[in-house]
């Protein structure tokens, strides 16, 4: 396991994942978030995606040309102010816990190789109100990052 406290830009994202057999994502803005899925797709390294604000939680497995992208869930910035973000709206400690436990659940299944037990829908919580969904999160042949021709991976 290596850690690494960098800002996460389109610059320095693939020299910061090349090599890594998968990684979590931990990064607190969404042009960090696209470059991270970029690079990942591009180099071919699972990516675990997660996302918090307030009580409200968010992770997902990206397989890179398997399974949905962040970019075909959802594939631009909202426009400032539309929604709450952890800066506006702060994050409480059990949602933070709840979306890294999920997530590291996740690269663990991947890195010993249980296939079978990985989630591959998008995984949303609100650990105030009690809520867990699983939300289908299908490849769109039309996404701008991993989009397919024919089957075939861009």
């Amino acid at each position: 396991v290596e850690s690494v406290v960098a800002r996460v830009t389109e610059e320095n994202v693939r020299e910061l994942v090349a090599g890594a057999d998968i990684v979590i994502d931990a990064v607190d803005n969404f042009r960090g978030k696209f470059a991270l899925n970029q690079a990942a797709l591009d180099l071919g390294i699972p990516l675990v995606y997660g996302a918090l604000s307030g009580s409200y939680g968010l992770t997902m497995l990206i397989l890179p040309g398997e399974t949905a992208c962040l970019c075909c869930v959802f594939c631009q910035e909202p426009d400032v102010g539309s929604s709450e973000t952890a800066a506006t709206a702060g994050v409480i400690g059990p949602t933070v816990g709840s979306v890294a436990s999920l997530q590291v659940a996740q690269a663990l299944k991947f890195l010993v190789g249980a296939r079978d037990a990985l989630v591959k829908d998008l995984m949303q919580l609100d650990v105030w109100d009690g809520e867990w969904n699983f939300i289908p999160a299908p490849r769109r042949s039309d996404c701008a990052a991993c989009g397919y021709l024919g089957g075939s991976p861009r």
